[in-house]
């Protein structure tokens, strides 16, 4: 059985290897790697550059970078090993509740909605990490009320904090709740808040001692809480679209459908025909869509439902999940009952940390974030599912295809939706073109759109071969990022991202004066952002960088154009 162990998690370790080193994705990588660079160049975050997110994360990609050079590739190595100790924790948890063979389901469900979909050293993938580890160690805690298992779950929380501020908060909150219902000793709640502090005060003091403690406090405590308020989002989910309503009615006709069957021993019946034509008219949906204009609203339709509904069945499992363990609670003493109320205090982690991640955005990207505790809770399903067949729990999931099939069907939904990772952005759902590698040495193995990767290659020659290597240069659109960190060169500002709600209108002078101090010469911008000083939207039309703007049209004029990039030099005088 230990072999069948190793090779699932081999399998699972290929399986983000492969996703890991996919493609470019231009959300967060750029602004992560670029903020490591910057470490590594010797500026400190918060007082040489902006972040509004804790530290952790940068530091831990700027090690990696400095150990194996500043690859791309590295990035993604390091997002690998995430995602493979983020699927072990899983597998320990759900052993603790569940026998050995359905304890494989959550990472298996990982390996397709996990790192695989979202492939860079995201902060929420090290929060994540973190949180894991201190829900395996608060277990633990329940299990024997040791004052170690304790402290650690302490210290894992407040590391999942200086990760991701709202995930740190989250976890601690769901402790904190639990102690308190269980009218814990007081000592076990100062424990855990002691231990929860101390990794915070460690990032405060180093801090402290570099002279940057107050814009540490600045920008992580009250900047970030700032942001956060003006992104949250309707508690606890964005809002329930038709489309999903339907899917998820569907997954859970089927589990109510094979509950009845199993309560009647049979093992198999013709919903699983159904939910298999389904399954293969997603697929069919993905590889075909742009062939069939006339027919591209009803496939997008369909596989709206299909991802957003397997979402919402997630959500539902964690409520049954509830369900079950207060109903086995009551019939038993309290002192029987510690996995029921492991099965409870993980079914209320998983609710309030999809919230917690779901916080300060609506879209599907953030889902993949928040949902893998979850995970937890549908093979636990699963689990009650099977052993109503056997004595024998491990030998159900071998037995029963109704049970086999749902786990299947979401690995191979989460496949060929990671083939069309659009999904997460927007509505359009365009299958990527992998055509061609971006022909750079640095970024080498990086897969991406043909025409994307011939302007990022040259783009990027282009600034190396015209700029110096210290020189600094200012960009102002976020997600493409990445470019300065294959190019090696070094934004001129301190904001060194123009995004909405993080960078506000009082901003403006600092980002200029910073253009003006580091005579900044090379400007590059997406083309579409390129227009005449009279064309420009007033102030209330083109957000918080209407000035900056201005400036930039007046005293930089165009140098060269890749696709769909531009770059300005100053105009002379």
């Amino acid at each position: 059985m230990k072999r069948y162990v190793y090779a699932v998690f081999l399998l699972i370790f290929l399986y983000f290897l492969f996703f890991s080193i996919f493609r470019i994705n231009d959300c967060d990588e750029g602004y992560i790697l670029t903020a490591s660079m910057r470490i590594l160049n010797g500026e400190l975050p918060y007082k040489d550059f902006f972040l509004h997110t804790p530290p952790l994360t940068y530091y831990a990609v700027a090690a990696v970078f400095k150990i194996f050079g500043q690859q791309l590739i590295a990035g993604r190595i390091l997002t690998v090993i995430i995602g493979l100790l983020i699927a072990l924790l899983l597998y320990l948890i759900s052993r603790r509740i569940m026998s050995l063979a359905y304890a494989l389901i959550p990472p298996l469900i990982f390996m397709s909605w996990g790192t695989g979909q979202v492939n860079i050293p995201s902060f929420a993938w090290f929060g994540l990490l973190f949180a894991l580890g201190s829900v395996y160690a608060f277990i633990a805690f329940m299990d024997h009320e040791d004052s170690w298992s304790m402290m650690i779950a302490g210290i894992f929380s407040g590391l999942s904090f200086l990760s991701k501020q709202n995930l740190g908060l989250c976890t601690l909150a769901v402790f904190m709740i639990f102690l308190i219902i269980n009218r814990a000793r007081l000592k076990n709640l100062l424990l855990l808040t002691i231990f929860f502090i101390i990794p915070i005060l460690a990032a405060s003091y180093l801090f402290y001692i570099k002279g940057a403690l107050a814009q540490f406090i600045k920008y992580v405590f009250f900047i970030g809480a700032e942001s956060g308020i003006r992104r949250m989002q309707i508690f606890p989910y964005p809002g329930i679209q038709f489309p999903q309503v339907i899917m998820a009615a569907v997954y859970c006709a089927f589990f109510y459908l094979t509950i009845r069957r199993l309560r009647k021993k049979k093992t198999a019946f013709p919903f699983n025909i159904l939910m298999g034509i389904f399954l293969l008219l997603v697929i069919f949906t993905v590889v075909f869509e742009r062939t069939l204009p006339h027919f591209n609203r009803f496939l997008d339709y369909v596989k709206t439902g299909a991802i957003r509904g397997f979402f919402d069945f997630l959500v539902f499992s964690c409520i049954i999940s509830i369900v079950l363990s207060v109903m086995a609670i009551r019939k038993k003493r309290r002192e029987g009952c510690k996995t029921e109320m492991a099965v409870f205090f993980l079914s209320i982690f998983a609710l309030l940390y999809i919230w917690a991640g779901l916080f300060i955005s609506r879209d599907m990207l953030h889902h993949i974030y928040s949902l893998p505790p979850a995970f937890i809770l549908a093979g636990y399903i699963f689990y009650r599912l099977g052993s109503r067949l056997s004595d024998k729990a491990d030998r159900g999931i071998y037995s029963n295809y109704a049970i086999v099939f749902p786990v299947i069907f979401i690995l191979v939904l989460g496949f060929v939706t990671n083939l069309n990772n659009e999904v997460f952005r927007d509505s359009e759902m365009p299958l990527y073109k992998l055509q061609s590698t971006v022909k750079l040495e640095r970024a080498k193995f990086i897969l991406t759109d043909a025409e994307y990767a011939k302007d990022i290659t040259g783009l990027v020659n282009f600034l190396d071969a015209e700029t110096a290597e210290k020189e600094k240069i200012f960009y102002t659109y976020f997600p493409d990022s990445e470019i300065f960190f294959l190019a090696d060169r070094m934004p001129a500002s301190f904001f060194h991202f123009i995004y909405s709600d993080t960078v506000r209108a009082g901003d403006e002078v600092r980002i200029i004066n910073d253009i003006v101090r580091d005579r900044t010469r090379m400007i590059f911008l997406p083309a579409y952002q390129f227009v005449a000083i009279e064309k420009l939207p007033g102030p209330s039309g083109n957000g918080n960088v209407y000035d900056l703007e201005r400036y930039i049209k007046a005293n930089y004029a165009l140098k060269k154009s890749f696709g769909r990039f531009i770059v300005l030099e100053r105009s002379a005088g």
